[in-house]
């Protein structure tokens, strides 16, 4: 079995929050770091993963964590604010091995 592996530390991957307990993220989020939310398992089938980023955080408590959220995903079905469902973010991994550490905000 073969799996790709993507090691630039510039890439920007996109993710969508999880809209927990009616928390939602905002603009003031951007250069703030972000943990996944524990979530089940990706999908063995489509081989798609189920994490997605962890709204109801206080995104301000996590200078160490894992990603870095660095803006919103600008397309027309994407839409940010209270009334939004699993807004999609760009983000990057802060802590990447070939890279000097990302302390957000």
């Amino acid at each position: 079995m073969y799996i790709a592996v993507v090691d630039d530390p510039d890439v920007i991957f996109e993710a969508q929050e999880d809209n927990g307990s009616s928390a939602h993220m905002e603009a003031a989020d951007i250069g703030r770091n972000i943990v996944l939310a524990s979530s089940s398992a990706g999908s063995t089938t489509t081989g798609r993963s189920t994490a997605e980023l962890d709204s109801d955080g206080d995104a301000a408590g996590y200078a160490s964590a894992p990603l870095l959220i660095v803006g919103v995903v600008d397309r027309v079905d994407n839409e940010m604010g209270s009334s939004a469902d699993h807004t999609k973010w760009l983000v990057r991994i802060a802590d990447h091995f070939f890279q000097q550490p990302t302390t957000g905000a």
